[in-house]
C-alpha cells in the first residue's frame, strides 16, 4: 500500500515520453504556460485577420463582378496571386523581404514590418482576402439579375419616398406662418 500511494506521476509521464510517445509530454507539461499563450496568440491573430479579411474582401468582390473591365482584371490578379502562392512564402516575402527595401527600413512603415507579429496579421489578412473574395464573387454571380433588380427598385423608392418626405416636412416647416 505505501508503494502504490508514492507513485510519482511526473516521473511516469517522463518515462512514457521517453520510451513510448513520440510526443515529449513531459516537455508540454513543463511549459504549458508557454502552450497556452502560443494558443491564445494563435487564435487572436487567426480572428483579427479574418475579421480584416472579411472587411477588405466584400468591396474587392464587388469590385470583381463589376463591369469596368479594368477593376475587375486587377482583383483577379490580386486572388490569383495570394491563393496560388503557399502562406509561408508569403510570411517569408513579407517579414524578410520588406525588410530588405530600404525605404521600408528607413521610413514609417518599419514600425509595422519589424514585428512579426503584424507581419503575420498583414499576411493572414491578405491571403484569407483573397480566398474570401473568390467566395463572395461567386456568390454573387450567382444571385440571379431579376432578384438583384427588384433590389435596386425597393432601395430607390426607399431614398426617394423617403427623401421626399423629409424634404417636405422641412420645407412646409418654414412655410407655415409663425405665431408671434
Amino acid at each position: 500500500m505505501a508503494e502504490a500511494e508514492k507513485f510519482d506521476h511526473w516521473k511516469a509521464i517522463r518515462q512514457f515520453s521517453e520510451n513510448v510517445s513520440p510526443i515529449d509530454f513531459y516537455l508540454i507539461f513543463e511549459n504549458w504556460r508557454m502552450f497556452l499563450d502560443g494558443a491564445l496568440n494563435t487564435a487572436i491573430l487567426v480572428s483579427l485577420g479574418l475579421l480584416f479579411a472579411g472587411l477588405i474582401a466584400i468591396p474587392l468582390a464587388v469590385c470583381q463582378v463589376s463591369r469596368l473591365p479594368i477593376l475587375s482584371r486587377v482583383v483577379g490578379a490580386y486572388t490569383y496571386f495570394f491563393r496560388g502562392t503557399p502562406l509561408l512564402l508569403q510570411l517569408y516575402l513579407i517579414y524578410y523581404g520588406f525588410s530588405e527595401i530600404d525605404f521600408i527600413r528607413n521610413g514609417m512603415l518599419w514600425v509595422i514590418f519589424k514585428d512579426a507579429w503584424l507581419c503575420t496579421l498583414i499576411a493572414f489578412t491578405i491571403n484569407s482576402a483573397a480566398y474570401t473574395t473568390e467566395i463572395l464573387r461567386g456568390a454573387f454571380e450567382q444571385i440571379p439579375e431579376g432578384e438583384v433588380e427588384a433590389a435596386l427598385y425597393m432601395i430607390i423608392v426607399f431614398l426617394v419616398t423617403r427623401g421626399f418626405n423629409l424634404w417636405e416636412k422641412q420645407w412646409f416647416a418654414h412655410l407655415r406662418p409663425r405665431e408671434t
